[in-house]
């Protein structure tokens, strides 16, 4: 896998569209650390652009979230023990939360704590909803009647995985058109 660095000198054309050279490490974590800052309104804005080229509305909302373990020296508060999906215990964890629309385009992407509590996490990323009468789309872990209870408070729809038994064939076969 390469780091950013290397992609920008082996894998990519960009040092020769922006007619640049490499820079050094710390100047691209300098760049980093000051998008960083500036996420939100970067994600905005690119989804605004896009919002008004392409003309489309935020009609389904896709909210998911999942942790991946961090390996790295630099300790930092969102770095916790929790449920990790593989089941390994032995390095901490960081979850990513992430809004699409039906589009595929990004609405939101936060940095959580490894042991962030799912159904706790989905008022936050709806507040960055732009207002429009939008149908969530989210697993069974985030769809709890508290959060339930808000989407109807806001006036959205919501569509959930519901982990039970398949529901019996029909017992007849369906009518062609």
């Amino acid at each position: 896998m390469l780091n950013l660095g290397q992609w920008m000198m082996k894998a990519s054309a960009i040092l020769e569209l922006v007619q640049l050279e490499a820079p050094c490490a710390s100047t691209l974590y300098r760049v980093g650390d000051r998008l960083y800052a500036l996420r939100e309104a970067l994600m905005d804005g690119l989804y605004g652009n896009a919002q008004r080229l392409l003309g489309f509305g935020e009609t389904l909302i896709l909210y998911d979230l999942t942790n991946t373990f961090y390996t790295g020296r630099k300790k930092d508060a969102l770095l916790a023990y929790g449920r990790s999906k593989e089941k390994r215990s032995d390095c901490p964890l960081v979850t990513l939360a992430l809004t699409l629309d039906a589009s595929g385009f990004v609405r939101g992407a936060a940095v959580l704590a490894g042991n962030a509590s799912e159904p706790k996490t989905l008022q936050q990323a709806m507040e960055r909803l732009s207002g429009a009468r939008a149908t969530v789309i989210m697993d069974a872990g985030i769809a709890t009647r508290a959060n339930v209870a808000y989407l109807r408070s806001r006036g959205l729809d919501w569509i959930c995985v519901q982990r039970t038994q398949a529901p019996p064939p029909p017992e007849r076969a369906p009518k062609e058109c």
